[in-house]
């Protein structure tokens, strides 16, 4: 689906859990875009202050506030221009600022804060999120028009525990980088120890896989992973718990996407 939809110009809804690849997947999708020769700028929505979301994004005229600089500042969304931006964790723009944004997507173009004039802009869009924005909708933290602008295409990211014979090649491949990273020999998965892996749950999906993997290969004397070895570095309140039902039965929270 991603690589189909780099090859067009709509707006891209990316869903997952914290830790399945979302920004790896929208820098993908731009570079197999029309678009792979202009910039990829990336924006945690999470991490601005809402004060200052406003002026980050579209920018400010010279001594448009107090403390603002006194040449000016462009926004993301100019940086952006002839290119891709994408909002990561879109789900956190404040309400009052959504409408500007709907705004921006409809008439393609951006004011400045305290400017009089708009500066059109040519974007490609990609959004983020973990959380449900449907369900955002309804108790009125988010607004419908624009979820709708946003999720003119979306790609929903399973989960590790939907995709367990994934677990062992993504640990592998961790593994061989960081054993190659500080100077070993290649590190082997065993089997027994890939099944421990397999039976762990992996809330921080594959975020969360590279860091063990990364103590592994640090921690690691011989040239096998063993199964007490994974045990040893998986949190101990997790260790013994029953992944959910793999692929086929998803959670409730795929089912609602998958369905709006």
């Amino acid at each position: 689906q991603a690589s189909r939809f780099a090859h067009v110009d709509s707006n891209i809804l990316l869903w997952g859990e914290t830790g399945t690849g979302k920004e790896l997947f929208a820098q993908s999708i731009h570079n197999e875009s029309e678009r792979a020769n202009g910039p990829f700028v990336a924006v945690n929505c999470a991490a601005i202050p809402e004060n200052l979301m406003e002026s980050e994004l579209f920018g400010y005229e010279p001594g448009a506030f107090t403390g603002a600089s006194k040449t000016g500042k462009a926004g993301l969304f100019e940086a952006a221009h002839e290119g891709t931006i994408f909002l990561d964790e879109v789900s956190e723009i404040p309400l009052t600022l959504q409408s500007r944004l709907l705004r921006v997507i409809q008439e393609r173009e951006v004011r400045q804060v305290g400017a009089n004039r708009v500066i059109p802009i040519n974007v490609r869009i990609i959004c983020a999120t973990n959380r449900d924005l449907a369900d955002m909708i309804r108790q009125g933290k988010f607004r419908e028009d624009l979820y709708y602008r946003l999720k003119v295409l979306s790609v929903i990211l399973p989960p590790l525990r939907q995709r367990e014979g994934d677990i062992f090649l993504i640990m592998q491949h961790y593994l061989t980088y960081y054993a190659r990273k500080f100077g070993k020999k290649n590190v082997i998965l065993t089997k027994e120890a890939a099944s421990v892996a397999e039976n762990y749950s992996w809330p921080g999906n594959i975020r969360e896989i590279r860091n063990v993997s990364e103590q592994l290969a640090v921690l690691c004397e011989g040239e096998e992973i063993l199964p007490g070895d994974i045990a040893g570095v998986l949190p101990a309140e997790r260790k013994h718990e029953t992944p959910p039902q793999a692929a086929g039965n998803e959670t409730p929270n795929l089912k609602n996407l998958q369905r709006r």
